[in-house]
């Protein structure tokens, strides 16, 4: 993605750059699950307001990334990316521990979930690739600026997947929304 779409400075690597966007996301992630999981214990186990702010944010930092193509923003946008990303992971094994049928069979319930999050990720990164190759190859208008990938890739599956990333993040929020009324 940051070789393809981002105009670098001159001189920069791309394994740089992509270090210098991904190391304020990893360090902000940390900050804001430890942040977040206080905040949810003291505000006495209200957790979907958590989900609801971190999942805005991620899908507000994925359609950015869809549509900015700024290198002075990238890092900006990968550190606050960082923050929801964090947040959603301090909170969502809560969440499924509060959802639990049972707290006498929570491990075997968490084990169930667990399971459950494997094959959306073994089906992703096929589907990923997938999209990207598809919409670089086949639709050659490019509707990004700038395109640094040559000639026979339009970078628009970048576009694609931002997009759809962005959705699922919010389909995920609308999802919790609907959870059983005991979930805070």
């Amino acid at each position: 993605y940051i070789s393809c779409t981002i105009q670098l400075p001159t001189g920069e690597k791309p394994a740089l750059a992509l270090n210098l966007v991904l190391s304020p996301l990893i360090g902000l992630s940390i900050i804001s699950a430890t942040i977040s999981g206080y905040l949810s214990d003291y505000f006495g186990g209200r957790r979907k307001i958590i989900v609801y702010g971190s999942t805005c944010v991620m899908f507000t930092i994925c359609m950015l990334f869809a549509f900015v193509h700024d290198w002075n923003v990238s890092p900006w946008l990968g550190a606050i990316f960082g923050l929801g990303y964090g947040a959603l992971l301090s909170i969502d094994y809560a969440l499924a521990l509060d959802a639990a049928p049972s707290k006498d069979e929570a491990a075997k319930d968490l084990g169930i979930w667990n399971l459950a999050l494997v094959m959306p990720l073994t089906v992703a990164a096929p589907v990923g690739g997938y999209l990207l190759d598809h919409f670089n190859t086949y639709y050659q208008n490019t509707w990004i600026k700038p395109c640094l990938a040559g000639s026979g890739s339009s970078c628009n599956g970048y576009v694609v997947l931002f997009v759809l990333s962005g959705t699922y993040f919010a389909c995920a929020s609308l999802a919790v929304f609907f959870t059983s009324e005991k979930i805070k």
